[in-house]
């Protein structure tokens, strides 16, 4: 039992004093995260239902749900200092109440995004705090199923994004080579129709957000292959 608890200690001081070996220059950064709730113009994962009573009539039920997926690559082009290009995929849907049953309709929002970013690690064992910061461009399609007066079918427009923003929060090691990130995010983003906008309408949301996810450091760092040599 004794041996037991000496080896167990043992690994886990071993791992702590050997945790982000991985952010040094040269290695490569693999991550992906994941927003909650309201992720300025991006739809973070989230979920509601509702609808309207009065004595006099009721609406149906509404229900929403959204997600976004944020893939991003990176290279440390200095120790605990990576760059790269993120990704984002983002999906909304929630219907339109109609009453009594008539007039209800559904829309879907599709967003699609890209953008370069930065992430700095400070100094730290197990956890070690970071910040990062980025921009993006991309497009929305809002699709309005069942909503044409005329005949019924779908009513469909796209939208330019833009955003910008950055955050600060944790990277909490689950081994040498992944950590669980948690960030409070804050992003700034704008949504432009693309058709018939003479006069540049946009909408222009700011917004803070908790975002979760995991990152993957590979590759050797440049001193590492310098003293293989």
């Amino acid at each position: 039992m004794k041996k037991a608890v000496f080896f167990i200690a043992a690994t886990l001081f071993f791992a702590s004093n050997h945790l982000f070996a991985q952010t040094e220059k040269g290695r490569t950064l693999v991550a992906i995260s994941s927003a909650l709730g309201n992720n300025g113009g991006d739809t973070g994962l989230s979920f509601s239902s509702s609808k309207i009573k009065s004595d006099d009539f009721e609406s149906d039920g509404t229900n929403s749900f959204s997600f976004n997926l944020s893939p991003r690559l990176g290279y440390f082009i200095t120790n605990d200092l990576a760059v790269g290009l993120e990704l984002t995929y983002s999906f909304l849907r929630f219907e339109n109440p109609g009453f009594q049953g008539f007039g209800s309709s559904e829309t879907k929002i599709n967003q699609y995004s890209g953008g370069p970013f930065i992430r700095y690690y400070f100094k730290g064992e197990k956890i070690r705090p970071i910040i990062e910061g980025g921009l993006s461009f991309g497009r929305s399609t809002n699709t309005d199923e069942g909503a044409n007066p005329v005949d019924g079918g779908d009513l469909e427009f796209s939208s330019n994004l833009f955003s910008f923003g950055g955050g600060a929060g944790l990277a909490v090691s689950l081994g040498n080579h992944v950590s669980f990130d948690a960030l409070l995010v804050y992003l700034n983003s704008q949504v432009k129709p693309t058709d018939n906008n003479d006069s540049n309408l946009r909408s222009i949301v700011s917004a803070f957000s908790l975002r979760l996810g995991f990152s993957i450091y590979l590759g050797k760092s440049t001193k590492q292959s310098l003293d293989d040599q």
